[in-house]
């Protein structure tokens, strides 16, 4: 009998000390649990059409599109479509490359949170005799700014 009231006397002083204690941290002097926001920014998209000077689609184009120190690529599909998803608000500098076509300059799209932006862009064949050059490569000095050294 002492074994059994001993265990009734321990859990009454557990929850004794216990409730007081609860009680403080759960709704004692104004303080409240604090829950962790994020406030997630809408992402925008970029989408287009890479097309020849005829107006017909270009597959395998590929469209950089550079945002501060970031870089994404995209390839078009076989109806010159490209997009890119969840990108962050901002001015991209975009440019296209395909072999056997002049690369137009590039151009800064402004892409806004949760819009989509719509960039079609147009490629010149280039003339085979154009491709092909009988000089050499030029040779281009390693480094940061300065002129590259003359030979010897």
């Amino acid at each position: 009998m002492t074994g059994l009231l001993a265990r009734w006397w321990v859990l009454g002083v557990v929850l004794v000390v216990a409730t007081p204690a609860y009680a403080q941290s759960s709704a004692g002097y104004g303080v409240q649990p604090v829950a962790a926001r994020f406030v997630a920014t809408p992402q925008g998209e970029l989408r287009g059409v890479i097309r020849d000077e005829r107006g017909q689609p270009l597959q395998g184009a590929v469209i950089s599109a550079l945002f501060g120190p970031s870089s994404m690529f995209a390839l078009s599909d076989r109806e010159g479509r490209f997009t890119f998803r969840s990108l962050r608000p901002g001015a991209y500098f975009v440019r296209v490359f395909l072999d056997g076509y002049a690369s137009p300059r590039g151009n800064y799209v402004e892409i806004t949170a949760g819009g989509r932006q719509v960039s079609d862009i147009a490629l010149n064949k280039v003339a085979r005799e154009a491709l092909t050059t009988t000089a050499p490569p030029p040779v281009l000095a390693a480094g940061l700014g300065g002129a590259a050294p003359t030979p010897k």
